[in-house]
């Protein structure tokens, strides 16, 4: 009867002892309680690791909300899948704190405003009421600035005039590169400079800017701080002179807030708040299965660093982390929907040489995804290998430092990056060296880095804002297999850069460092500039006179309304600069198949009022070309109605024979007032592709190079109708000069005017919008008043619907054009009177079956300017049969409904048996514009057909 009670007992016991347990600590506890319920907890951190190596699966430390808890708590325990251990919140209020910081008391005045106390450990920063506060400094704003200097040594003249040794043992903070901040320890000073243990790089007679602190004799305003480590002693100025026992001050003295340490596993962080830490809040040694979620992170050296497998780091808030704020070495971690704010801003409080980051990952199988960084030191996340970087938020990046981005990688392989939105990368140039080469602002939204890029994709973006290039894809020897596609880049100085600079010192390195070509992809993409100085697309070309190829490009868009040449080669080799309109560029180089460019052309200015008439002397050219001469004297200036309005100026250099170029100038000159703003006005248009120097030259200025304004406009097929503004810097008399180069030779030029105008400038944000939804869902926009349209040409009427992280172009639409009824394609359908079978409707396809089609379109070796030159048909599309298969190529054109129907667009397509004219690609629609007029046009065996 007893053996039947006891083992009664004992099955009562069993499940009792595999239940979970969960701990209680408040600042109302006491540690020699059990902690096992709310009524019963701890206080203290320190009493709550005395059961970090005993904790079982399932068990939880939950600390109560409103409580402030230093120490830091080591997790010597782990959970399973199903049951993890859990360290989180419990009651009502704010989030309890993790405090890497002590309380300081017991303060006595030791001179003025400056107080000081005992503390038994050395802190690394001071808070008061939770703002940091600078540790003593000379100057106290600003930067002292190097004269002489080199990697041990700084000579900064009278501003370091102290007496000798005076900052030995104070820090230096030094500037030592556009991206990094170095502290050092000073050895010694006298005679105006101070050393210093090694930096990393020369200073040289550059005068990159640098402070020094931690002396206290430099504690002389509010805010500042030093700590007396023979003594024990903080001294402190408080904010507002105030008294410090009457104010919370916090010293750092404790490195990390929870660790959970080698080899555990399946541990749950949450809903805590961190604060104060010299090192990490939450520091995952080699741990497992972490997940950190839902917790803030503030003031503290970093939020989060992390060295293992399979863990999360999500919904956390982290603001003012001095060094990098989340930093990971994990496999096969999720860094997801994290807000990251005002982080690594602090010169001499984040890390020496690298860092100032906001998310840093250098592992496999990486997820980045959701989170959102606004205003961040350096480079907003950076990643390897085979990471997803998806649907992140970067804003304000580079906001200390310079030369990085908002989204970088290295040693990828794999990686994607894609639905990112990444704006107003800007740099800051404060402490750089104002005489080093590159004292600029270097600031890319999305960075290909110099080592080994290979397989990577960058797709459907948004870069807008920076200052620098939207998408920079430098290359090493080995870069290979890299896609760049329908990415959209707005209103950078350079929307879609690449460059060879890094074969001499990447992977694979072996001189002569040239790699003739690449097999990147291009596609797709939408390259928008908005400014006069900024650029589609850039190529920088380094180790060989012989450009380099660096992959395919293809319908690409390339919208540069104030500047048509938007596309710039720099062979730093050769020292040679080429600009290139698209339509050049596809001639030129075979490139961009299927790429169109904006229809606008645009002026920076506007007219308020005319101070003058027309000082141009027969720039209407109705009947001659009198009042203008031309050098060298094989210059030829002629009278011609081929092009233009009832007559123009025909200029043509036949050789360079006797010059290399033309310069074609007015005979009767006129005044020019130096501060005036003068509007020239001229049409030109031309049988071949080049480019015309357009501007005044002062007389005083014939014999040198020098002139008062001076313009690139690209001359074409096309005609173009200029108008151009310009404030004049001297007063002179002045003549129109025209400049073209011998390999550019002809060009037909009309109605030229030059005025005296008043000006009022055109803020070109009004007439080019993007529109950007950072959201998870999709987001419905208005335009702004008035006529605007999408960059297919389609007119807005009504919401403008974008999808979640991606955005679209819009711009205005000059009032004469304001159409409400437009055209988004056409599709044409014509039949050919040779191959129709009359009976059926159907053409036969006999080129095709007796190898006479051409794969690629025959027009523009034939003199035809198409807007889709070079295209070859596709393998899908040769292979189709039935009323599909391929008659015959065919070229369309698109004119202006007005009177003069005016060519607007002329394209090649293929002609299907059942009379579909379709694109290269397959596609039924073969042409984008808004007005389309019947004509008469040949197919490529010279048949005509009516449209």
């Amino acid at each position: 009867m007893i053996g039947l009670r006891l083992l009664s007992a004992l099955a009562l016991m069993i499940p009792q002892l595999g239940m979970a347990v969960i701990y209680y600590v408040s600042p109302t506890g006491n540690d020699s309680n059990n902690g096992t319920s709310q009524s019963t907890p701890w206080r203290t951190i320190t009493r709550a690791q005395q059961v970090m190596a005993s904790l079982q699966p399932g068990d939880q430390v939950l600390f109560q909300r409103g409580g402030v808890y230093p120490g830091e708590l080591q997790i010597y325990s782990s959970g399973n899948a199903a049951n993890p251990l859990v360290f989180g919140a419990y009651g009502s209020g704010e989030q309890p704190i993790i405090s890497g910081g002590i309380p300081i008391t017991g303060w006595v005045q030791h001179q003025g405003n400056i107080w000081r106390a005992n503390i038994a450990s050395a802190p690394k920063y001071i808070l008061v009421n939770n703002e940091p506060m600078t540790l003593a400094r000379f100057p106290n704003t600003g930067w002292l600035r190097n004269q002489q200097g080199s990697s041990t040594q700084i000579n900064a003249g009278s501003s370091l005039a102290q007496t000798n040794g005076y900052w030995a043992g104070a820090t230096a903070v030094i500037r030592s590169t556009n991206w990094c901040f170095e502290a050092v320890q000073v050895t010694g000073s006298g005679n105006n400079a101070i050393t210093f243990q090694p930096i990393t790089a020369n200073m040289g007679t550059n005068d990159w800017g640098f402070y020094l602190c931690n002396k206290l004799s430099e504690l002389d305003m509010p805010g500042e701080w030093f700590y007396d480590a023979t003594n024990g002693r903080v001294y402190l100025w408080a904010p507002n002179n105030a008294n410090p026992n009457n104010i919370n001050v916090l010293g750092s003295i404790h490195n990390r807030g929870i660790v959970p340490t080698w080899q555990r596993n399946h541990i749950r962080i949450e809903n805590l708040c961190f604060q104060g830490q010299k090192g990490e809040g939450v520091y995952v040694e080699g741990a497992n299965n972490v997940t950190v979620t839902g917790c803030t992170f503030r003031h503290l050296y970093k939020a989060i660093g992390s060295s293992g497998n399979n863990n999360t780091y999500s919904n956390n808030i982290i603001n003012d982390s001095y060094a990098t704020a989340i930093w990971s070495h994990d496999n096969t971690v999720l860094i997801a929907d994290n807000v990251i704010t005002e982080c690594g801003l602090r010169p001499g409080l984040g890390e020496s040489i690298w860092g100032h980051m906001g998310i840093s990952t250098t592992g496999d199988n990486v997820v980045i995804r959701g989170n959102r960084l606004d205003n961040i030191g350096y480079i907003g996340i950076i990643a390897n290998k085979n990471a997803l970087i998806e649907r992140n938020v970067v804003h304000n990046a580079t906001s200390l430092l310079n030369d990085g981005s908002g989204i970088a990688f290295d040693h990828a392989d794999g990686m994607i990056v894609r639905d990112n939105v990444v704006t107003d990368i800007v740099g800051d140039l404060e402490s750089v060296a104002t005489n080093f080469v590159n004292y600029r602002k270097i600031c890319m939204g999305i960075y290909f880095g110099n080592t080994s890029i290979r397989n990577t994709v960058v797709e459907r973006n948004t870069v807008a804002r920076c200052e620098g290039t939207g998408i920079h894809v430098d290359h090493t020897m080995v870069s290979a297999n890299n896609i760049i596609r329908d990415n959209v880049a707005f209103d950078n100085v350079i929307q879609l850069g690449l460059s060879d600079y890094s074969n001499y010192n990447g992977p694979g390195a072996t001189p002569p460092y040239h790699v003739a070509s690449f097999n990147g992809l291009y596609s797709g993409n939408l390259l928008y500039s908005i400014r006069p100085g900024q650029l589609c697309m850039h190529h920088y070309n380094v180790h060989s006179p012989n450009l380099v190829d660096f992959g395919t490009f293809v319908n690409n868009r390339y919208y540069s309304p104030y500047n048509e040449l938007s596309i710039h080669i720099h062979n730093t080799n050769s020292g040679v600069r080429t600009d290139y309109t698209l339509e050049q560029w596809q001639v030129e180089r075979g490139e961009d198949a299927g790429s169109s460019r904006s229809p606008l052309r645009q002026a920076t200015y506007t007219t308020l009022s005319e101070l003058s008439s027309n000082v141009v002397v027969n720039g209407d050219f109705n009947t001659n070309v009198n009042g203008w001469a031309a050098f060298p004297n094989n210059s030829q200036l002629t009278h011609s109605t081929q092009y233009l309005d009832n007559g123009a100026m025909r200029a043509n250099l036949p050789n360079n024979s006797q010059y290399g170029s033309m310069v074609n100038r007015s005979t009767n000159q006129f005044s020019i007032q130096n501060g005036q703003w003068y509007r020239m006005r001229f049409s030109l248009q031309s049988d071949i592709h080049g480019i015309l120097k357009t501007g005044v030259k002062g007389v005083s200025q014939f014999s040198g190079g020098l002139v008062i304004h001076e313009r690139q406009i690209p001359f074409s097929p096309e005609r173009r109708d200029m108008e151009i503004y310009f404030q004049a810097g001297l007063t002179d008399q002045g003549v129109i000069q025209l400049t073209n180069d011998y390999s550019d030779p002809r060009y037909w030029i009309d109605n030229i005017q030059l005025q005296r105008v008043t000006v009022q400038p055109i803020d070109p944000n009004d007439h080019h919008v993007l529109l950007i939804n950072d959201q998870s869902t999709t987001q419905q926009f208005s335009a702004p008043a008035g006529c605007w349209s999408d960059v297919a040409g389609n007119m807005i009427n009504g919401p403008i619907s974008v999808p979640a992280y991606s955005s679209k172009i819009i711009y205005r639409v000059p009032s004469t054009d304001c159409v409400q009824t437009p055209t988004n394609t056409v599709g044409a359908r014509v039949l050919l009177e040779g191959p129709l079978n009359w009976t059926t409707g159907i053409m036969r396809t006999d080129l095709r079956e007796m190898g006479l089609l051409p794969m690629s379109e025959p027009y523009t070796a034939l003199g035809f300017v198409v807007a889709n030159p070079g295209v070859t048909i596709s393998p899908g599309v040769a292979a189709l049969t039935g009323n599909d298969a391929i008659v015959d190529w065919v070229l369309v054109e698109l004119r202006n409904n007005g009177a003069g129907h005016a060519l607007v667009e002329r394209r090649v397509a293929l002609l299907q048996a059942d009379g579909d004219a379709i694109s290269h690609d397959g596609k039924l629609r073969c042409c984008v514009h808004q007005y389309a007029t019947g004509r008469r046009w040949p197919s490529a065996t010279g048949t005509t057909l009516p449209l």
